[in-house]
């Protein structure tokens, strides 16, 4: 029996893409009226409640949904909006607050106290006549060719100087030096780092980066002491990586 196509149909707002989480079929999904809110027999099977069980909103607050399909809840009270549910503010609901922000914040504290135990003096250390043009490698051989006895001394404060301008750095030479350095290790056309598989700004270890650059090892090493030299001296570098 033919349906009448001028027969309503439910609004996109009473559209789902259902999409069975156990089916092979699982990428072709259909999509399903949920209007009538009846329990779908895969979602027991994954021990899924769809069931809006959280309450009434609380008085003086207005749910409205935006024309993009987003929640919107509006506070009359105190004349604010948010896109947070009030009704995850009580604790009967979403639970007591984790101690996460509070215990990070203590332990980056002493973690910043244990690096600056580690300094051995009030001395400089000196990264002069670096070349803009030639910031990786003017850098490396700086920094790459430390011996290891010399290394403790990147721990000292840093002085950087560009080649050809004048300037004290009071820190924001040194930041600058950061961020331009970052930009050159991490390029992903020197084939040392790659895009991760997940997305297309973290970076990961090439595996054939030793195929196309012989010194890759050596490059590695000063990548390294780069970052940790980032770390010890609190300075931003452009770049994430994968966990």
């Amino acid at each position: 029996e033919e349906k009448d196509e001028n027969q309503s149909k439910p609004s996109s707002s009473q559209l789902r893409r259902n999409i069975s989480l156990v089916d092979g079929k699982q990428w072709e999904g259909e999509t399903e009226d949920i209007t009538n809110n009846k329990a779908d027999p895969e979602d027991d099977k994954l021990g899924i409640n769809f069931t809006n069980n959280i309450g009434n909103i609380p008085d003086g607050w207005e749910e409205k949904e935006l024309e993009d399909g987003k929640i919107l809840y509006i506070d009359h009270k105190n004349k604010t909006t948010t896109t947070e549910d009030p009704r995850f503010l009580d604790p009967k609901i979403a639970g007591q607050k984790t101690r996460f922000n509070k215990d990070y914040k203590y332990k980056y504290e002493m973690f910043v106290r244990a690096l600056k135990r580690l300094s051995t003096s009030d001395g400089l250390f000196d990264i002069l006549d670096i070349r803009r043009g030639k910031v990786f490698v003017d850098s490396f051989k700086i920094i790459g060719n430390l011996d290891k006895h010399e290394v403790p001394h990147l721990r000292d404060k840093l002085w950087v100087e560009f080649a050809g301008e004048e300037g004290n750095d009071f820190g924001g030479l040194s930041r600058e030096w950061f961020d331009i350095l970052s930009k050159e290790m991490f390029n992903p056309y020197y084939s040392l780092l790659e895009y991760s598989a997940l997305d297309n700004y973290t970076l990961q270890i090439n595996p054939d980066s030793g195929y196309s650059n012989k010194n890759n090892a050596l490059y590695f090493k000063f990548i390294g002491r780069i970052v940790g030299m980032a770390v010890f001296h609190q300075r931003l570098i452009n770049g994430f990586f994968i966990r």
